[in-house]
């Protein structure tokens, strides 16, 4: 058997099978674990698996939660840029909210848990190694965030703790809008944007959330002088 990232892929895909996990692939986007815990919320774990001059590295993976129906929404009234279309595969791919389990960064990296396979007979002891070590850190969060409340309760929050697991602050905006409007109603959803429109640190950013939110309530027929 040669060592190339598909051998390593069947030692993970067998590993995460028996977690009732599935593999997808996209060009360009490397590969998604997931598994659909409803029929609106999935958990995922994308890995970074790369072969760099014979040997092949896995590395920290992001983790992640998509609720569909949030991400359908808050995907509807995102604007394409003329040269970066939004796909349905792209929205296909989003997660809501997710985590890192090591440390990003150049220098943080030095201290992030690497799998570095050399040889055939290291590939499944390190895909064994690699999944139990992820799934330590997955399940706790899964288990929390896979409620829509606290998820949504994530969402608005505006603290650097939530920032970590929500992403830019406008699209964790649009997504606090999104499903807030699928929970609690418009009314609801429209006070969330004006909280979060002051926190949102980017001047740019803001501007792109402003947009979205125009075209949002434009689409439920009450955009007025004083929507956000």
């Amino acid at each position: 058997m040669k060592l190339t990232v598909g051998t390593v892929l069947k030692s993970l895909d067998r590993e995460f099978a028996n977690r009732k996990f599935s593999r997808q692939s996209g060009p360009h986007r490397g590969q998604l674990y997931y598994r659909w815990i409803n029929e609106d919320t999935q958990l995922s774990v994308a890995p970074d698996i790369r072969s760099v001059a014979g040997v092949v590295h896995i590395d920290t993976p992001h983790i992640g939660i998509r609720f569909d129906k949030t991400e359908d929404l808050a995907a509807r009234f995102q604007e394409s840029h003329p040269n970066l279309p939004i796909t349905a595969e792209d929205v296909a791919w989003r997660t809501t909210i997710g985590i890192f389990p090591e440390p990003q960064g150049v220098i943080t990296g030095f201290f992030r848990k690497t799998w570095n396979i050399w040889r055939e007979s290291d590939i499944e002891p390190a895909a064994s190694d690699y999944v139990k070590h992820i799934m330590r850190v997955a399940t706790p969060f899964w288990d929390k965030y896979s409620d829509p409340e606290a998820a949504l309760d994530l969402l608005r929050r505006d603290d650097e703790e939530a920032r970590n697991y929500t992403g830019a602050d406008h699209f964790c905006a649009e997504r606090a809008v999104a499903m807030t409007f699928l929970r609690k109603g418009l009314k609801e959803a429209r006070q969330v944007a004006g909280a979060k429109l002051p926190n949102i640190r980017s001047v740019s950013y803001r501007e792109e959330f402003r947009g979205w939110m125009t075209r949002f309530l434009e689409a439920q027929g009450t955009l007025d002088s004083a929507h956000i």
